[in-house]
């Protein structure tokens, strides 16, 4: 059965909790919009018990991403790129959670607060407080 999008460009989706942060992120989407740029896809991955749905936010060019898959399992990337040319990263850093007991507006909330963390002077300090920031997604320890 597909789905009525919520907004004519924001998607629909099948899993109950993707609709459920989808519905969060629609509500902040034109605030984030104006401060990073925001998107919002919707893609499956495919593996050898089928296919799952997933969540794809994207900010500030691509260089900030969270996946959300249908099961509760996330994957969050932030990469930097330094000023001037052939600069190179200032910052990367890249993790996976569980994040079943973590309401969608928590995860808006810790979406929005990474946004505002200023990268590139300290990167173990940065990472530190990145991981801070998401401290309420457990560790994903794999299958």
């Amino acid at each position: 059965m597909k789905r009525k999008p919520m907004a004519l460009d924001w998607p629909a989706f099948d899993a109950p909790l993707l609709r459920r942060v989808a519905a969060a992120f629609l509500v902040r989407r034109k605030a984030i919009k104006h401060q990073a740029g925001l998107s919002c896809e919707r893609e499956f991955s495919k593996s050898a018990t089928g296919t799952v749905e997933r969540l794809n936010l994207d900010a500030r060019g691509g260089h900030l991403r969270l996946s959300i898959w249908a099961d509760g399992v996330m994957w969050l990337a932030v990469s930097v790129l330094g000023l001037g040319r052939g600069a190179g990263w200032v910052f990367q850093d890249t993790f996976y959670g569980d994040l079943n007991d973590v309401p969608a507006e928590a995860l808006l909330e810790m979406f929005e607060a990474t946004l505002a963390l200023p990268f590139g002077s300290n990167p173990d300090g940065e990472r530190e407080r990145l991981r801070g920031v998401w401290e309420r997604v457990r560790p994903y320890a794999g299958s």
